[in-house]
């Protein structure tokens, strides 16, 4: 699913669609904000889905158990600049102009690929 593409239900449109009246739905706590989940508790009341928090575990690896992949191990290294396009200093350059225009004074990147951009690191 591609969410808030037309014609793609949300999340809670789809689990109402899929699961059986009276499921039970259980999320990680620490993955959404309180907002979120008020707005998925309140979605999929209406067909008396009840939503379980799993505090003590994460599913995900208990799924995983141990074939889980090890995470990558390759060494990070600056990305050569004919293959990055544009320098790393033109990049926070231009990224202070558009906060300035903007009106901010700051900006929180936290996603790992927009983070590797902005620096251009790589690790093949």
């Amino acid at each position: 699913m591609r969410a808030g593409n037309p014609g793609v239900p949300s999340t809670s449109e789809w689990l109402n669609d899929v699961l059986s009246p009276g499921s039970r739905i259980g999320i990680d706590p620490f993955l959404f904000s309180s907002n979120a989940v008020e707005e998925l508790k309140e979605a999929i009341t209406s067909n008396s889905h009840e939503l379980v928090y799993l505090y003590e575990y994460n599913l995900m690896d208990k799924i995983w158990n141990e074939a889980r992949p090890k995470p990558p191990r390759n060494p990070i290294r600056v990305h050569d600049l004919k293959y990055a396009g544009v320098d790393v200093s033109t990049k926070l350059s231009n990224l202070r102009s558009e906060l300035t225009s903007a009106g901010s004074s700051a900006i929180v990147i936290s996603m790992l690929d927009e983070i590797a951009w902005l620096l251009n690191l790589v690790d093949f």
